[in-house]
Order: structure tokens, then C-alpha cells, then sequence
């Protein structure tokens, strides 16, 4: 195929309302869905957006977006869409209020899903009722922008990246569950791989801290942190873009916290809209996700074990056992540490600071291919890390070129 035919797309934009009826209580369960399809396409598909108000999730309201497979033959090419999706809920007065936007590439005969499990909170648009809600009704703007490529040639059973294509029959529907893993392995590999990098640091903070209160800290060791601690707070802004709701990211954020303000080069929160987002959520409830989480790590750990174990009964090495023990009882030893550094940590009330309504800082989320989601921050008048990306790349150019802001997501 011409290289230049890689060039050629088609953009098409579409809009609907979905309106959440006879609402008078934050307690209803209503759902409501609208169907997207794409008159100008390389091939045919279609998205069903589903707004829900229900029990499970009694805090926000929650979207979700599907794509419908087909059964039809797949084509002979890589074909994919860029797509971007902005919600907003519509007022009284038909002004749009609370716009969020997500990006994620749609490929051809593969599974789509965005999950919005916290949209916009349900206690603001009741505390608003008479603006948001006329006549009991909710009304949510979904405003749709594909940008479809027909991609590059491709044989059957060719591998690219790690997707497999394939005739699509409906018997291959059955291996879905694997194709899932396989799309998700290059995601878990590098979340496990950060979140062991973010371990082994805790340890290290722990340590530290430990030598700090027995007054055992050498000067030149002192300095040494202050350094590192300072020069690693631009990975962490990266980390932050797609580990913020992580607990284990969320731990390591609040020990690394604990041993700055130790050492003196941590200035506390003048003002706490500046707040990082991994503070918002208290200890007391990250502590039972960051047990959860690291438990799925051990779990790792243990199948090492379990092949040391067969190693050994082949081998007849011996003591071998003593060394899983000493694993087994690092790991718990690990969280008992962190949980009473942390036993009484810092909080900050963050109750009354409305995150929609700072016109200076919004965040523009996006979604990769591989399954992560990234938060790019932007403020007013300053170089954040999403005002680096745009200005390197044309994809995000295009994007803010758009005049409204209001299609980024603001900070809550």
C-alpha cells in the first residue's frame, strides 16, 4: 500500500441527549443508554453510552460506553479510530456544565470499553435540582468526534504488537477471555513492574526513617536524600499521570511525604487545591486497598515459591525452605511497618473545595491502546506536563485547537 494512503482519514462528529427521567431522590436507580453509529466509515460499528444512577455506586453517576461486535468477515486491514468522547450535564438553561473528555483508540473486531465510575457527583447535581434537574428530568450531552484510518495491509494470522488477526467466526468468541489477557499483558507488565520499583523505595523510605528518629542519620546521608527526593519529583509527576489511583502509588506518596517533611524540604499546603490527588482519599481507606493490592503482589511471590519448592525436591538442595519463610515473613513485616508510620498521618480537609469550578486547572484523560489511562494535568499560564506533550505532538494539538476548554476534564 502508498505510504501516503496511511495519511487518509475520515472525521465525522455526532451528539445526542440522554435524559435521566421523574428523578426526586439521590437513593433512585434509572438508567437510560443512546446508540452512536457512524454513517462515514472504513467499516461498520457501533457504540451503546449507558448513564446510570444506581445503588451499587452511591456516591456519582456512572457511564459507560460498549462497542457491539460484529460477525461479519474482518478486513484485510489494521483499520482503527481515534475517538473522543465529552460529556456534560445540561442545564436549565441549556448551558453545558461539568464537561469531562476521554480518548481511546477503537480497533477493528476488538472489544471497547470505557468505564466512568465517578462522572460527576450525585449530592451536586441535587444540591442544584432546580437548575440541573427541571421538571425531574437529568439531561446528559454525549458529544462523539471519530477520526477512522484504514491502516496498513495485513495478512491473517499476522502478529502485531501482541493482537492476533484472525477470521472472526462467531466460534472465535469463545477465546475472547484469552485475547482479553493477551491485550492486557504489555498494561500489567508495566504496572507491576512501577509497582515493584515503588516497593522497593518504601523500603528504603522505611529505613530511613527509622534511622532518622534514633537520631542515627549521618549528615552527608541526610543531604544525599534531600537530593534524591527533590530530583524524583518529576518521575512522580509521571507516575502520577496513570498510577494515581493506585494504592500502592498512593503509600508510596505518603511515606516519601512523611520523610521530606522529616528532612525539612517539604513546605506544607498553603493552599490545598495544590493538593496532589492521591491525598484526596484518607489513609484509613487507602490502607485496606494498599493491603489488597500488595496481597496480589505477594501472590506473585508465592508462585517463585512454589517453583523454588520443585526446584529443590528435583534438586535436593537444602535449607532451601528456610529462605522461603525468611520471603514470607519480609513481606509481612513490610506492611506492619508502613501501617504504623502511617497510623497517624498527616490529613487534610479537603471538604468545600469544588475542583469543577477552577477555571485555572483541568486535566485531559486519555487511553492507550495497551488499556492505561493517563491524567494530563494543564494549568492557566504555566508549563504542566500536558503542556509539554501538546506542545510535541500534533495529536494534542489538534485536540486543544479546539476552542472550548471546557472538553478537557477540571480537576473535582
Amino acid at each position: 500500500m502508498d505510504t501516503s494512503e496511511l495519511d487518509i482519514f475520515l472525521q465525522q462528529e455526532d451528539s445526542k441527549n440522554i435524559q435521566l427521567r421523574n428523578l426526586s431522590s439521590i437513593n433512585q436507580s434509572v438508567t437510560e443508554y443512546a446508540y452512536f453509529e457512524p454513517k462515514r466509515s472504513y467499516y461498520p460499528r457501533l457504540f451503546k453510552v449507558i448513564v446510570s444512577l444506581h445503588q451499587e455506586n452511591k456516591d456519582y453517576v456512572t457511564i459507560d460506553i460498549k462497542k457491539n461486535l460484529n460477525d461479519c468477515d474482518p478486513l484485510n486491514r489494521f483499520a482503527y479510530d481515534i475517538i473522543t468522547w465529552t460529556f456534560s450535564i445540561i442545564d436549565i438553561e441549556g448551558v453545558g456544565r461539568y464537561y469531562q473528555s476521554f480518548t481511546k483508540e477503537n480497533i477493528v473486531h476488538f472489544p471497547y470499553v470505557i468505564q466512568i465510575p465517578d462522572f460527576v457527583k450525585k449530592t451536586v447535581i441535587f444540591e442544584q435540582a432546580d437548575e440541573l434537574i427541571p421538571n425531574g428530568i437529568l439531561t446528559i450531552s454525549c458529544e462523539v468526534s471519530f477520526m477512522s484510518y484504514p491502516g496498513p495491509a495485513i495478512e491473517k494470522n499476522h502478529r502485531l504488537g501482541c493482537w492476533t488477526f484472525e477470521e472472526y467466526r462467531p466460534q472465535v468468541r469463545e477465546k475472547r477471555k484469552e485475547e482479553e489477557i493477551c491485550l492486557n499483558n504489555d498494561c500489567e507488565k508495566i504496572i507491576y513492574e512501577n509497582e515493584k520499583k515503588l516497593v522497593n523505595d518504601m523500603f528504603h523510605f522505611l529505613k530511613t526513617i527509622e534511622k532518622y528518629k534514633e537520631d542515627d542519620l549521618e549528615e552527608k546521608s541526610v543531604e544525599y536524600w534531600k537530593k534524591t527526593l527533590l530530583r524524583d519529583l518529576a518521575s512522580d509527576e509521571l507516575f502520577r499521570t496513570y498510577l494515581h489511583f493506585n494504592p500502592i502509588f498512593q503509600t508510596y506518596s505518603r511515606l516519601k511525604r512523611k520523610l521530606m517533611i522529616l528532612l525539612g524540604v517539604f513546605p506544607e499546603y498553603a493552599n490545598l487545591e495544590d493538593l496532589e490527588p492521591e491525598f484526596h482519599i484518607p489513609w484509613t481507606q487507602t490502607r485496606l486497598k494498599f493491603k489488597r493490592r500488595f496481597k496480589i503482589q505477594k501472590e506473585k511471590v508465592d508462585k517463585t515459591k512454589a517453583n523454588l519448592k520443585k526446584i529443590k525436591h528435583q534438586s535436593g538442595t537444602l535449607n532451601e525452605e528456610d529462605n522461603i519463610a525468611e520471603i514470607d515473613d519480609e513481606w509481612k513485616v513490610f506492611v506492619s511497618l508502613v501501617e504504623h508510620e502511617l497510623e497517624n498521618d498527616i490529613e487534610y480537609d479537603i471538604t468545600g473545595i469544588s475542583r469543577c469550578n477552577n477555571d485555572d486547572k483541568w486535566n485531559f484523560i486519555v487511553e492507550t491502546e495497551d488499556g492505561i489511562s493517563f491524567t494530563l494535568p494543564f494549568k492557566n499560564n504555566q508549563e504542566t506536563l500536558g503542556s509539554k506533550l501538546a506542545s510535541s505532538s500534533s495529536i494534542f494539538k489538534n485536540m486543544l485547537r479546539n476552542p472550548m476548554k471546557e472538553k478537557h476534564e477540571k480537576k473535582k
